[in-house]
């Protein structure tokens, strides 16, 4: 059984990786950073209103959402594509 992809935010940055299927652990080696707090967010950084999807004709992972100032007073949107080698 393949791993599967796991993908999780904790309001200042959002991560993902492959989960292994028999401890149900994270694999170390597949954590990827997909956003962090930068420099220009003086006000703080909370990542949400996000989800994951497969393009099915690209077959890349697809994450939209959205960077909030710290004190939700602003926000932009973002689009990340994560790409997934095939065997």
């Amino acid at each position: 059984l393949a791993a599967k992809l796991s993908i999780w935010s904790v309001r200042q940055f959002g991560a993902t990786s492959q989960v292994d299927p028999q401890s149900l652990g994270l694999i170390k080696q597949t954590v990827m950073m997909i956003d962090s707090l930068q420099a220009e967010d003086k006000d703080g950084l909370n990542l949400s209103h996000w989800l994951a999807y497969e393009d099915r004709a690209s077959g890349e992972i697809v994450v939209p959402m959205r960077r909030w100032s710290g004190d939700y007073r602003k926000f932009r949107g973002v689009e990340y594509t994560i790409d997934v080698a095939r065997p």
